[in-house]
């Protein structure tokens, strides 16, 4: 083990209601925060400091589903709120990162069809806007800026065997200050689970973010992440997975990118149905055409893992 110490802690708690209001309409309300130092891949993390700036973040959603016949419809509004605190230099100083705080609210509306049990396609619609707490931030810029997304997509539920949705779209976000280019995009996400056998869990997820950014002349990127996970129960006590991850971020206003690969395995020894132990080892590499970006990591964890 070499290279530079880095303390790394990081948490998040979350929970989720879901209420039958009577047999075509229910209610699902979720509420989480978490707190974590800046990312070393994030394209805003600050050279030649002691700690890296703490991201807090506060998000919250309410959603209402409701089954008329085959034809299935959701509203969401969410919110999320990141702020951050100040950044410790290497000489003793700190610098501020209020610029940096904002809340994101959106709403979406999805639709669709139950052409079986099984199969559900749908589209979906998003609006949001994200409201910075500085309207103009320290170099002179507006960074708030408005959302708008649409979707097709399919469910599947065919069981313990294969369930999840997929779905493909754009993705856009324009910035109140004209001398940025808006951010935009493909949209790609997914969440599937697939059990080959019993005691056997193979999943697939994918994401799409607008990164925002307050870098001078700026607009930001959008981060593509996916993710293939295993997990295979190797006895009543006893859980091992694995991981591969790849991330591709594409920065608006140049042809700049990074390339993120990652590969974790690990093994959870279970206490009781509610706690366990874990541990894993993950190796991560970025590499980038942008100058002093890239990097490679080598991580061991050991922690608890409780759920309920």
């Amino acid at each position: 083990v070499s290279g530079q110490k880095i303390n790394d802690a990081q948490g998040r708690i979350e929970g989720q209601l879901n209420v039958d209001l009577d047999n075509e309409l229910r209610a699902i309300a979720k509420l989480g925060y978490e707190a974590a130092p800046e990312s070393a891949s994030s394209p805003d993390a600050i050279a030649g400091v002691t700690q890296q700036p703490l991201r807090q973040t506060v998000d919250g959603s309410l959603g209402i589903e409701k089954s008329v016949g085959k034809m299935r419809y959701a509203l969401t509004g969410a919110v999320s709120h990141d702020f951050y605190g100040d950044a410790e230099l290497s000489n003793g100083t700190t610098v501020s990162q209020k610029d940096r705080n904002s809340t994101l609210y959106t709403a979406t509306l999805r639709t669709g069809y139950q052409i079986s049990p099984a199969l559900t396609p749908f589209t979906e619609v998003e609006a949001g806007r994200r409201i910075y707490d500085l309207r103009v931030d320290t170099d002179g810029f507006e960074r708030s800026s408005t959302r708008l997304g649409a979707r097709a997509g399919l469910e599947l539920d065919m069981g313990e065997k294969l369930s999840g949705e997929f779905s493909v779209g754009w993705l856009r976000e324009a910035i109140d200050d004209s001398r940025l280019p808006a951010v935009a995009g493909p949209s790609l996400n997914a969440d599937l689970k697939w059990s080959p056998e019993r005691g056997t869990t193979i999943g697939l997820t994918g994401k799409t973010n607008v990164e925002t950014t307050t870098t001078a002349g700026e607009s930001g990127d959008i981060l593509y992440s996916g993710r293939l996970t295993g997990e295979r129960q190797i006895r009543a006590n006893l859980t091992a997975n694995s991981a591969l991850g790849l991330d591709w971020r594409d920065y608006t206003g140049s042809d700049g990118h990074d390339l993120i690969l990652s590969a974790e395995a690990g093994l959870t020894w279970w206490l009781n149905r509610y706690a366990g132990l874990t541990t894993r080892v993950r190796t991560e590499k970025l590499t980038s055409n942008l100058p002093g970006r890239d990097y490679t990591a080598n991580s061991v964890y050991l922690g608890l893992k409780v759920q309920r």
